[in-house]
């Protein structure tokens, strides 16, 4: 019989690799979390690993068959990243591109802070629905009658119980619900949107700090963009005058998205549905990062340096040494 994997990377173990510690024996990694500010070391299966994150409970279907359709896309996208790192520079093959494209999506989908929130929400609604039931009598008589349902408590105790909030809903999700939630997701809304960004490789420069990893690798931003022009000396009226104008700039606002996601020490992607040919630099990038994870960052030494609020910070500010 197979072996049903259960141990579910939502930040695959190939990639990490990549952000190891080359002075470390059998591709040990440093991590950083940034709550407890504290500092270890480990391996790849150690980290960014859940118990059964991808599984799926579907009649005819194998609960690890997504894990295993996910391992087989990451084989093609080990081999794409190998070819960035040799040649420096991204795909021109459009089959290899695209499976990069889905990588980072998944990436950015697919991770247990995305899955949180849809979880957050449904239990704010279910919440919500609750306080409605118990508005008034008549409304709480109403849909137990609806629904078919004994009234065994009576409406002030039904009222009282939901006012006090003294209760937690329990979100169980025991056929992959949200996992399709989330793919759904990635296939009607990020892939198309991703697939109208101009993306590029930032490559750190000769004295740049290195990229860092994290549990949540790929991060999206929203960027409002300002559009200056030159308001023009003069104005023509409808009675064709020439009125005299005090130059000015106005500047026209634009909202557009950006993507930085690591590829190893040494190389980032950065995305952006508004291309202006600006370098995002390797600290501002890992600035993102930090900002972005939930617990953890991965990286192969703690040299390495970010951007806060235009002071340049090390990897060793963020433990207590």
């Amino acid at each position: 019989m197979r072996n049903i994997a259960r141990n579910h990377h939502y930040v695959p173990q190939f990639y990490l690799k990549g952000f190891s510690d080359p002075n470390l024996q059998n591709e040990q990694l440093h991590v950083i979390d940034k709550g407890e500010r504290r500092h270890f070391v480990t391996t790849a299966p150690n980290i960014a690993v859940q118990r059964d994150f991808n599984r799926i409970n579907i009649p005819g279907h194998s609960m690890d068959e997504i894990e295993r359709q996910l391992a087989q896309i990451e084989g093609k996208v080990a081999t794409v990243l190998r070819s960035i790192a040799e040649n420096a520079t991204l795909p021109e093959d459009d089959a290899d591109m695209d499976y990069l494209i889905v990588f980072v999506a998944i990436l950015a989908a697919n991770n247990p802070q995305i899955r949180e929130r849809l979880i957050n929400r449904d239990r704010e609604i279910s919440r919500q629905m609750m306080q409605s039931l118990v508005t008034s009598r008549e409304v709480y008589e109403s849909r137990l009658s609806d629904l078919g349902m004994e009234d065994r408590i009576g409406y002030e105790a039904a009222r009282a119980f939901v006012e006090s909030e003294n209760y937690t809903i329990n979100v169980e999700d025991p056929f992959g619900y949200y996992l399709a939630v989330v793919f759904n997701g990635l296939y009607e809304t990020v892939l198309p949107v991703f697939s109208t960004m101009d993306w590029s490789l930032v490559i750190a420069e000769e004295g740049e700090t290195d990229f860092v990893c994290s549990d949540l690798p790929a991060v999206l931003f929203k960027v409002v963009n300002l559009i200056p022009h030159l308001q023009l000396p003069y104005t023509i009226t409808s009675a064709g005058l020439i009125l005299p104008n005090k130059a000015t700039q106005i500047n026209n606002t634009t909202e557009s998205l950006e993507l930085t996601m690591p590829l190893n020490p040494r190389m980032a992607i950065y995305a952006t549905t508004f291309p202006t040919g600006y370098r995002m630099s390797p600290a501002y990038i890992n600035k993102r990062t930090i900002d972005a994870s939930t617990r953890h960052i991965y990286c192969s030494n703690l040299d390495f340096k970010f951007c806060d609020n235009e002071v340049m910070k090390s990897g060793w500010n963020l433990v207590d040494v």
